[in-house]
């Protein structure tokens, strides 16, 4: 009988944003995170979470409804789980009845450049970025401030149940650590 190798179901989400410093010097951030996630067997799936009123010093929970960002089954130890996000300082007000619908467009949108199979493109955030100019959600009269991205392949054997991801935003004047909770169970 040969050897099967042990299968995953994980699952990733969002717990909170901590702000050492703001980008904006006379008041809050209003952040937000926009991209995707990837894992083989899966859709890609769109993340793009409701700004958060953020100051000096403080943390703050992502909304219980968009803290998953991927719950993915049936993965191998040998598969890895992509990070494709970008963090943002929202300028310009956004209209947000209409976020579920653009969430699902931004899904479809970065699901043209990508499969399990690739690599994630380099310039993935980048395009992502022009998407949401062009489609609104980022005003091109006073765009929203792009603060850190996150683009990452993990292997599925570096996942430890219960374990905490940072993601430390560091390259503009702004300074934040986002907060992921990793749950990695064995199917038996």
């Amino acid at each position: 009988m040969a050897d099967q190798q042990p299968v995953y179901d994980i699952k990733i989400t969002l717990l909170d944003v901590y702000c050492e410093e703001t980008e904006d010097r006379f008041g809050e951030d209003e952040f937000y995170i926009a991209g995707m996630m990837l894992a083989p067997g899966m859709e890609t799936r769109a993340v793009l979470t409701e700004p958060i009123g953020i100051n000096n010093g403080q943390t703050k929970p992502f909304p219980p409804s968009q803290a998953l960002i991927l719950d993915a089954k049936g993965l191998k130890a040998t598969d890895s789980v992509t990070f494709a996000l970008a963090a943002y300082d929202e300028d310009a007000g956004k209209d947000l009845s209409k976020f579920v619908s653009f969430v699902v467009d931004l899904g479809l949108f970065v699901k043209q450049f990508i499969s399990a199979a690739d690599p994630v493109p380099n310039d993935l955030i980048t395009k992502t970025r022009d998407f949401l100019i062009k489609e609104g959600w980022i005003s091109k009269i006073d765009p929203d401030d792009y603060l850190g991205g996150l683009s990452e392949t993990v292997p599925v054997a570096d996942l430890h149940h219960g374990s905490r991801k940072v993601w430390s935003i560091t390259n503009t004047p702004a300074k934040y650590q986002v907060h992921f909770n990793i749950n990695k169970i064995a199917r038996g």
